[in-house]
């Protein structure tokens, strides 16, 4: 009995402690429904379908970062700009990207119009919809009929 008064006391406290610092914006409880896609993504090879060639990219850096509902492209290595964003839908073993933008706050994030700006990091145009063929804790395979994306999680 003395036990279980003890163990519900901490309990509660714990639901107290950690419900302050939620509140507080300290700890961030909420999650999202995209399971192992969540996360840092290196982009190291794209293979064209159409020709066979494979562009090895593993010594560039060229990132994907997903979480919640959004998706960032950035690499430090490329000339103007290089943060992108866009809303994504993940369902059914596709991986749909919608309306890359410009991660430009202060203009209201405009959307991409200069389609090369994207290729680099996979994209053709800014809506893509991708068959995910692999998806791992450390990879993930993503193809469209023209491309074949090799990622490595960081």
């Amino acid at each position: 009995m003395k036990k279980s008064i003890i163990s519900l006391g901490i309990t509660a406290l714990l639901l107290i402690v950690g419900g302050s610092l939620h509140s507080c914006g300290l700890v961030d409880f909420d999650h999202s429904e995209n399971g192992q896609l969540d996360g840092y993504w290196h982009l190291v090879s794209v293979d064209s379908l159409h020709n066979g060639a494979v562009t090895d990219l593993s010594q560039q850096r060229f990132f994907w970062g997903v979480q919640g509902t959004l998706l960032q492209f950035y690499s430090p290595d490329i000339q103007g700009t290089r943060r992108f964003v866009s809303q994504f839908t993940h369902q059914d073993n596709r991986l749909t990207v919608s309306e890359v933008r410009y991660d430009q706050r202060e203009k209201g994030d405009p959307v991409v119009e200069n389609i090369s700006e994207i290729a680099p990091f996979g994209l053709n145009s800014i809506t893509e919809v991708f068959q995910i063929d692999n998806l791992s804790g450390r990879s993930m395979t993503l193809s469209n009929n023209t491309l074949r994306l090799r990622f490595k999680k960081m």
